[in-house]
């Protein structure tokens, strides 16, 4: 867009960070945005990797939570079968040494060549689901229900997981048509 263009919509529907969007929206909905702000935030970051399936010396799996480890968690994709490849996401935690994120990688496959990887890496925003997000939550509905016009999607309202957004993306959408 160029700058001075303005747009116009009957409804809009926004699915961002909670920081992203608070920024995004502060002008026109500055007690939304003013709630977002309030929601403690983590950022994260994710290596994406493929390797070839002789490469590897460790068993399929589904699932590694990292414990005494640079990363929180790795997501196989051994479950769905594949004769050439083996791939995984490394979550990593903030502080980890990203020079080391490879050697980490290979260590954790028992690789033979540490060279033959292939990796992808994304950095992402996850919010803090503490004990108070609860009243939190309850705060932000409450000004959203004011708004027949806004809706918003993302992961800090029941859950991190695909799943809870695309739950939450559906009540929107039913919301948005007056069929809650």
């Amino acid at each position: 867009t160029s700058p001075g263009d303005t747009y116009q919509a009957r409804k809009l529907v926004m699915a961002a960070s909670a920081p992203e969007t608070a920024a995004l929206i502060d002008g026109l909905y500055p007690e939304i945005a003013a709630i977002l702000k309030k929601l403690p935030i983590k950022k994260s970051y994710a290596v994406a990797f493929s390797t070839l399936k002789e490469n590897t010396l460790i068993e399929e799996f589904g699932y590694l939570i990292g414990r005494d480890s640079d990363f929180t968690a790795v997501v196989s994709r051994d479950l769905v079968p594949d004769e050439t490849y083996r791939g995984a996401t490394f979550h990593f935690k903030p502080s980890s040494e990203r020079a080391n994120d490879m050697g980490t990688i290979a260590n954790t496959y028992k690789m033979k060549d540490s060279t033959a990887i292939h990796t992808a890496e994304t950095e992402f925003m996850l919010p803090q689901l503490g004990v108070m997000h609860y009243e939190w939550r309850k705060s932000l509905e409450a000004e959203l229900a004011k708004l027949d016009t806004f809706h918003l999607l993302g992961n800090f309202f029941d859950g991190l997981s695909m799943e809870d957004c695309l739950i939450r993306g559906k009540s929107e959408a039913l919301r948005g048509v007056g069929r809650e």
